[in-house]
């Protein structure tokens, strides 16, 4: 097999990049390559290709232009700046981290707001709070649906089961569902601080997304 003269550069830069990890790890080369093939061995294993559902995440979320997601295949996480307007320029934030620890992959899903606006931080903690009243109410029963809150000062956490068998078929679909919560969530959030829109209203257009499908974790 001949190796043209870009094949060379880029074995050359990825030697060079294996022995910086290497270096910086305080280990060898070969430890690194072995701990990247376990790593890439695990996306696989037991039919779940964990990195086929947190690109699907950042592809879905990137797609809607309301987004800028990227993923780290390295903590099976996908972190999202989501665009907003707003006086004093707060920061709003998602993470979506996959722990694969259990039989079926399980995501958390959190959301954080960083602002000196106490309005702003109050509507949030006010949302946060609606939002895990309703999905108690609207969410589908079953110990494999359950959902735990986590709800502090600009902080929001839950817990989400991907839907179904997520194998390497089916990892576009988890991704998907992942990021129409996540679209959905941002969408209702926004519309509750920006247009001072009530729990009554803010409900109706929660049964609305679940009607559609949006909500199916």
């Amino acid at each position: 097999m001949n190796i043209d003269d870009e094949g060379v550069e880029i074995l050359g830069d990825m030697m060079r990049e294996l022995k910086r990890l290497a270096r910086e790890g305080d280990s060898s080369v070969s430890d690194v390559v072995n701990e990247a093939l376990r790593d890439f061995l695990s996306f696989r294993g037991g039919g779940v290709n964990y990195y086929d559902i947190i690109s699907a995440i950042e592809r879905g979320l990137n797609e809607t232009g309301l987004f800028a997601a990227s993923a780290s295949a390295g903590d099976y996480a996908v972190r999202v700046k989501s665009y907003i307007r707003y006086r004093r320029r707060p920061e709003l934030k998602y993470e979506v981290r996959i722990d694969r620890r259990g039989a079926a992959p399980v995501c958390k899903i959190s959301a954080s707001l960083r602002s000196d606006d106490v309005d702003i931080l109050r509507c949030f903690t006010e949302f946060t709070a609606l939002w895990a009243e309703l999905e108690r109410e609207y969410a589908r029963s079953g110990a494999a649906r359950r959902i735990e809150h986590i709800t502090e000062t600009g902080y929001f956490a839950r817990s989400a089961s991907l839907p179904g068998h997520v194998s390497a078929s089916g990892s576009a679909a988890a991704g998907a569902a992942v990021s129409d919560f996540v679209h959905a969530f941002d969408e209702l959030l926004k519309g509750f601080r920006l247009s001072g829109r009530d729990a009554r209203l803010t409900e109706r257009q929660y049964v609305e997304y679940v009607k559609a499908g949006k909500l199916r974790i």
